[in-house]
């Protein structure tokens, strides 16, 4: 699961300085109106008010009072003129939010973004020399966690050539488990050198469970075929002694005997999605 960043909240309530600076104000005070208008249109996403407020000689590492600096404001926005503008200048490229300790890269990668959105600002935080491999301070997630999680393909591979870690996080799970419902995603981590049987971690309802666990019991047939041709465990036990197989049986059960608000279609899709995991699994049981 990935964990959203709160909203951005800011320290002012003013309108963008556009015009000239009265020579009798003191440079600190000039700077504080800068930063103001560089903070302001950054929050509104203001291209030309944001250019011209650097251009005037704001400051691109300030932050709200939340800890967000306005390399985290621009990617979690996914404002791809105004982050290209402030990595020009910025010289703080892994600053951590205050509260989920998250970096502008990590900020970027966001479920409501736009993926071409998230793909161009992780391409131009990565240029940057922006950090990889850095986990949140709450969760301890990754940005290639976050992006296998929604599905991000491109953004994953774009990690990944960055010398993104598949193996890294110390959260509850690895990116190969995150990323169960898009099998290509699972095969890419897995050639990238993800390892298939970490199972997830802690004193959760699902600890123990490995990538196949998750696959067999979500029903993904192709993400468990991929996971077996890098020799996943089709026998695997999680922490209650629970094979693949068992959860998959379970859900089967389920999607045979329960009332579901799915059309009849779907369910008789899930039916032999379940019925193709189970018969994967026999297929390759010791």
């Amino acid at each position: 699961m990935t964990t959203p960043a709160p909203a951005c909240t800011t320290r002012h309530i003013a309108q963008p300085f556009t015009g000239p600076v009265d020579s009798n104000l003191d440079s600190e005070k000039i700077q504080r109106i800068q930063n103001t208008a560089l903070e302001t249109a950054v929050l509104n996403g203001e291209v030309e008010n944001a250019r011209r407020a650097l251009e005037k000689g704001a400051d691109p590492d300030i932050s709200t009072l939340d800890g967000y600096s306005m390399l985290h404001v621009a990617a979690k926005k996914g404002n791809v003129e105004i982050l290209r503008d402030l990595l020009l200048r910025a010289k703080k490229l892994n600053p951590k939010t205050a509260i989920w300790g998250q970096t502008p890269l990590r900020t970027a990668i966001q479920e409501d973004n736009d993926p071409k959105a998230i793909l161009e600002c992780a391409k131009l935080l990565i240029q940057a020399r922006a950090e990889v491999n850095i986990e949140d301070s709450y969760v301890r997630n990754t940005p290639l966690y976050a992006a296998a999680a929604l599905g991000l393909f491109d953004t994953v591979h774009l990690l990944l050539e960055a010398r993104a870690d598949p193996n890294l996080g110390g959260g509850i799970a690895k990116p190969v488990i995150a990323a169960v419902k898009f099998p290509e995603i699972v095969r890419l981590l897995l050639e990238r050198g993800a390892r298939v049987s970490t199972p997830i971690s802690g004193n959760y309802p699902k600890s123990g469970n490995q990538a196949i666990h998750e696959a067999a019991q979500l029903g993904e047939s192709r993400s468990v075929k991929v996971l077996l041709e890098f020799k996943a465990d089709p026998e695997a036990h999680n922490r209650h002694h629970q094979t693949p197989a068992h959860l998959a049986r379970e859900e089967l059960q389920k999607e045979r005997t329960q009332a579901t608000y799915k059309s009849p279609e779907v369910q008789a899709a899930y039916i032999q999605s379940f019925e193709k995991i189970l018969a994967q699994l026999q297929d390759h049981a010791k």
